[in-house]
């Protein structure tokens, strides 16, 4: 149970950084290697309703999975 609650506030956090890069704020690391075919990380590819991206999408399932582990630790305590 701890290691999941680690590896998912460990996605919220990567999600927010992603989520800031994507609304251009600054990286000390580069996005994208000079010279190659690789992938932005500043580029939209997916964009629903006018602000769901990928990030979002990351941060949303990381925050429902922190959710329902506390939801289950303390339904299990009670117990």
């Amino acid at each position: 149970m701890k290691a999941s609650v680690v590896l998912a506030g460990f996605g919220t956090l990567v999600s927010l950084y992603h989520i800031y890069i994507e609304h251009g704020g600054s990286s000390p690391l580069p996005c994208v290697i000079p010279n190659s075919a690789s992938v932005s990380c500043a580029t939209r590819y997916v964009y629903e309703y006018g602000y769901v991206s990928m990030p979002v999408m990351a941060l949303t399932t990381s925050v429902t999975i922190l959710v329902l582990l506390v939801i289950h630790r303390s339904i299990s305590r009670s117990r």
